[in-house]
C-alpha cells in the first residue's frame, strides 16, 4: 500500500500508482487437463493467463487445419501436406516460413527467438517419418518472459 509520511492516499491516487499490466486470461487446453493434478480445485474450465496461456493457444494452432473453425477461417496451420514430401532443407524451410506466418498474423504479441524444424528417427504405423517442431518465443510486451513448445507431427 502506498503512503506518504505514513498517511494513506486516496483511492484516485492509488489508482494511478498501480503498476500492474491487465492481464488477458483463457481457457487452459488442453480443456480439464489440470484436473488430475490440482485434485479438483480449478473445475474442468479452468483459466490461464501468460506464458500457459500462449502455449495452449500455439499446441491449439498447429493441430487445428485452416476452415475448420467456422469463425476463424484463416486460423490453423496444414501441416499434413507435408508429410509425403522428401525431408530435406528445402520443405524443413517451407514449413518454417508457414509457421512464422500463421503466428504473425494469429499471435502479434509474440516473438519468435528459435525455431527448428527436424525429422524424427520414429515412424507411425504407415512407415512415414514424422516431424519435431520446437518453438522459443517471447511476449513482445515482457520480454523476460521467455517460453517454448515442442510438437511431434505425423508420429
Amino acid at each position: 500500500m502506498a503512503t506518504i509520511y505514513g498517511k494513506s492516499l486516496p483511492l484516485e491516487q492509488k489508482r494511478q500508482v498501480r503498476s500492474e499490466k491487465p492481464k488477458t486470461y483463457g481457457l487452459n487446453f488442453p480443456i480439464g487437463i489440470k484436473l488430475r493434478e490440482s485434485n479438483f480445485t480449478r473445475g474442468y474450465f479452468c483459466k490461464e493467463s501468460g506464458l500457459n496461456l500462449i502455449k495452449g493457444n500455439l499446441k491449439q494452432l498447429f493441430g487445428t487445419f485452416p476452415g475448420e473453425r467456422v469463425m476463424l477461417p484463416k486460423y490453423g496451420l496444414d501441416l499434413r501436406q507435408f508429410l509425403f514430401e522428401p525431408l530435406d532443407s528445402d520443405l524443413f524451410d517451407q514449413i518454417r516460413e508457414k509457421i512464422r506466418e500463421a503466428i504473425s498474423i494469429n499471435f502479434p504479441t509474440i516473438e519468435i527467438i528459435k525455431l527448428s524444424v527436424v525429422s524424427l528417427d520414429e515412424v507411425n504405423y504407415t512407415g512415414i517419418p514424422g516431424l519435431k517442431i520446437t518453438l522459443t518465443f517471447r511476449l513482445r510486451d515482457d520480454v523476460t518472459q521467455v517460453g517454448d513448445v515442442s510438437i511431434k507431427v505425423g508420429v
